[in-house]
């Protein structure tokens, strides 16, 4: 059986609310001694928009259309932290499974997940080994974040 690296959530949802904690850890499993410099977990949040535009310019012989690109990419957070070794040295994993817990607190203010065929709003924890001089293992595991709406800000809730 080769090496498998897991991410799991306390929270089987993996539905969160923005200022919450998740808790969870990162599962490898390994068959062999495995040479590592460590196990890295990362959370992002993200956004990301692109859509067309066509125009037609000119008539006849001399019509063309253009088409315009808009894109944008915005980060709303990243935080990396080795949940083992510090990924400098390496060390040795021993064979069986293995479990390394994390928690992180998300930010507040941060805007719920979304997808849409423009557009996205994305959160996601990837957890990695560093495997030196080799093809590193990873697992990348989406959670969904709702943001709390606060009516008492909005005049126009009344």
């Amino acid at each position: 059986m080769p090496t498998v690296i897991s991410v799991v959530f306390d929270n089987p949802s993996a539905v969160f609310f923005s200022g919450q904690t998740i808790t969870g850890y990162v599962q490898v499993t390994c068959d062999k001694a495995k040479s590592c410099r460590g196990v890295e977990v990362k959370f992002t949040g993200y956004s990301r928009v692109h859509w067309t535009e066509r125009r037609t310019t000119g008539t006849g012989d001399k019509r063309r259309t253009e088409t315009k690109h808009y894109s944008s990419r915005e980060q709303y957070y990243e935080m990396n932290y080795w949940v083992w070794g510090n990924g400098q040295s390496s060390g040795e994993l021993p064979p069986g499974q293995h479990v390394f817990r994390f928690n992180f607190l998300l930010p507040t203010g941060i805007p719920s997940s979304f997808e849409s065929h423009i557009g996205k709003v994305r959160h996601q924890c990837k957890a990695k080994m560093d495997i030196p001089w080799g093809r590193d293992k990873s697992c990348l595991r989406p959670y969904t974040v709702n943001s709390l709406y606060d009516l008492n800000k909005d005049p126009q809730a009344m």
